[in-house]
């Protein structure tokens, strides 16, 4: 049993929080930890309990450790097994009574996180200060996948030139949104990104490089947006049935920064050039062996 943590020896208003918050849940956090990563995991709560117990001020150190125990709760690949790339939710089953109270310690977690960044005058990245997107998690956002699918079918009913074009100029869209990105990436990103882009479209999206570029561009922005991970949450995708209980698996979400953000939006429209070169190369493709076919 987990000692009630002290919350009127301080007057540092980050410290008093996270103490009320571990003195409620500090038990409950310590659980899922051990179920989630074993001794390692309660490890992590008892430290954090430990820091607060001898400290008058929330030390950066203890924030890291903060954040880190989110990233844990949230399912974080970071915490699997980089061997069988498997991770600690893998055993465990989705509709269960554990794995909801897992998500609703993560989303207490998230809160304190952010409540703690509102009062760090520096607003760094540990504070997790992201709250206008609360609303955005809150809720499922359409899939890449269900958007490019509906975008191919569209492309589908225009002619070989007319989808070149289209290509082309989503190309030249990407370029321009990319000028735009001088926070998110630094000089030399900036510059490898532009370049890649410019002769991308300067040689063509089917050039014998053009498969490199992509590979170049597409590895290049997700790096990026990894950099502006700020931690994971659990999701569970999937739908309860009455009669057998839920079916599905969770899934786990990436908590971006502000900037992190701009770099997804980025990567996604990216993404969508990419499926477009490849439905361009396939048509072509097919339009070069019809012809064939048809003078054999």
């Amino acid at each position: 049993m987990l000692r009630t943590l002290p919350t009127n020896l301080s007057t540092d208003p980050q410290r008093a929080a996270v103490s009320r918050h571990l003195a409620q849940h500090g038990e409950a956090l310590r659980n899922a930890a051990s179920l989630l990563q074993g001794q390692p995991g309660e490890v992590r709560v008892l430290r954090i309990m430990s820091d607060l117990r001898t400290t008058t001020k929330l030390k950066l150190a203890t924030r890291r450790c903060l954040v880190d125990l989110h990233r844990l709760l949230s399912l974080d690949p970071l915490f699997g097994d980089p061997e069988t790339d498997a991770g600690p939710w893998q055993f465990l089953d989705p509709g269960s009574r554990e794995v909801e109270d897992i998500c609703l310690l993560a989303d207490g977690l998230f809160a304190l996180l952010v409540e703690t960044g509102k009062l760090d005058d520096k607003m760094d990245v540990f504070a997790l200060a992201v709250h206008d997107q609360d609303a955005a998690w809150t809720r499922p956002r359409p899939t890449f996948k269900r958007h490019e699918d509906t975008a191919m079918k569209y492309f589908e009913h225009l002619s070989l030139e007319e989808f070149w074009t289209r290509t082309l100029q989503e190309i030249d869209s990407f370029h321009a949104q990319t000028e735009r990105t001088e926070e998110e990436l630094s000089a030399t990103e900036r510059n490898t990104l532009l370049q890649s882009i410019a002769r991308l479209r300067h040689d063509g999206p089917l050039a014998d490089g053009a498969e490199d570029l992509v590979s170049r561009i597409e590895a290049l922005l997700v790096e990026a947006v990894d950099r502006e991970t700020l931690g994971y949450r659990g999701v569970f995708d999937g739908h309860n049935d009455p009669d057998h209980g839920a079916f599905g698996t969770v899934r786990a979400v990436p908590i971006l920064s502000e900037q992190g953000c701009v770099l997804e939006g980025l990567l996604q429209g990216f993404r969508m050039i990419a499926a477009m070169r490849a439905l361009l190369s396939a048509r072509v493709d097919a339009h070069r062996q019809m012809a064939l076919l048809k003078a054999a």
